[in-house]
This record gives C-alpha cells, structure tokens and sequence, in this order.
C-alpha cells in the first residue's frame, strides 16, 4: 500500500472516530436508555480505530516515534495501569486526604501516584509472566 493511501485511510479512521465521538456526545441522554446508537457505535468505533491501525502497522518516519521502547513497555504494562491506578489513588486520599486540596497539591499527588502504580503495574506484569503455565491457562 502506498504512502499516499496510508495517510488517506489514516485521516478516514480519525475523521471517523472523531465523527463517532461527536455523535454518541450529542445523543448522550439516550445512549444508556435502548437507543439503537448502543448497537450501531461500538462497532463503528471498532471499526474506525482497525483503520487508524492499519494505516499505522508500517509507520512513515515520523510516525516511528511510537515504536520506541519505553511506549512498549507502556503498552504491555497498561492493563495493570488501569488495574492499579485507582487503588493507588484511594489509598493516597486515604492516607493524605490535604494532597487534593489545592493544583500544586494535586500536582504532588500525581507526582507521588504515579511511580506507584507504573511500579505495580510493571510487578502485575511480572508476576503474570513468571507464573507457572497451568495458572495462567483460560479455563476453556
């Protein structure tokens, strides 16, 4: 595929996605309520984010960026991100209730908070891959 057809499938995946999100923001009263948008976006979204994959799996020079090594290991440690970052975020509140008292305070929080739970993430990460094969194995 060419460099000229990449960058157009690029630009329809994200002109569509960005469509999509307009879309289910201007129908947000009905979205949860049975509206037929509940069926039809999800793989419309799916849809869309497969072209901006594609248009992306052989990256021009300026988009090699995103094969660089710490944006993989973000990537493979991401799930435990959403796992931990919430109870990270808890026990902070918890633990000191002023660090969201104040921008500078927050900024403190995000400061601490975050090595936190790129570190439990990175052990999840470690631990899932270091377990034994009959533990890690799907059920079906």
């Amino acid at each position: 595929m060419s460099i000229r057809a990449r960058r157009r499938l690029f630009w329809c995946g994200a002109a569509l996605l960005l469509g999509l999100m307009q879309w289910q923001l201007s129908l947000n009263e009905v979205y949860w309520t049975g509206h037929w948008i509940l069926v039809v976006w999800t793989p419309m979204v799916a849809v869309a984010i497969a072209l901006l994959v594609f248009s992306l799996r052989e990256p021009e020079w300026k988009w090699r960026w995103l094969g660089s090594t710490m944006l993989v290991w973000l990537g493979r440690v991401s799930f435990g991100i959403y796992l931990w970052h919430f109870q990270v975020m808890r026990a902070l509140v918890l633990l000191w209730p002023e660090l969201w008292s104040s921008p500078s305070m927050s900024l403190l929080a995000w400061v601490t908070g975050l090595p936190a739970t790129l570190a439990l993430a990175a052990l999840s990460l470690l631990l899932r891959r270091a377990a034994p094969n009959g533990l890690g194995k799907a059920p079906f």
